[in-house]
């Protein structure tokens, strides 16, 4: 949360935290909401995500790579890097240093599908 709100990025906003749930908003292009639901006994189940853009809303919270997105902070660089590279926005440098390993993680991963 510190990195949202005192990072020096414009690309996300901190919204709200409850023990269920976190959510930001996306502020560039078409504004969005991600909300991340954390499950009761997290860390014991995994972390889920739901992307609402004006009236479209994932259906359920879903974590489609959950061999990797084992955490709420990992879920939350891959959605958060993913929304940038789609609107082609820079990924904030704050939010490389939340798990720098996993941040390579995903950039080869995009970089091997865009080749």
């Amino acid at each position: 949360m510190s990195t949202l709100q005192f990072g020096g990025q414009n690309e996300f906003k901190y919204v709200r935290q409850s023990s269920s749930r976190f959510i930001i908003k996306r502020v560039f292009s078409k504004p969005a909401t991600h909300i991340f639901h954390i499950p009761s006994n997290y860390p014991g189940d995994l972390p889920t995500w739901q992307f609402v853009q004006g009236k479209s809303r994932l259906l359920k919270p879903k974590n489609s790579f959950p061999d990797t997105d084992t955490t709420l902070a990992r879920l939350f660089l891959r959605v958060t890097f993913l929304d940038c590279h789609i609107n082609k926005r820079p990924f904030p440098d704050c939010f490389k240093g939340i798990d720098p390993i996993f941040y390579l993680y995903l950039q080869s991963q995009y970089e091997s599908k865009t080749k």
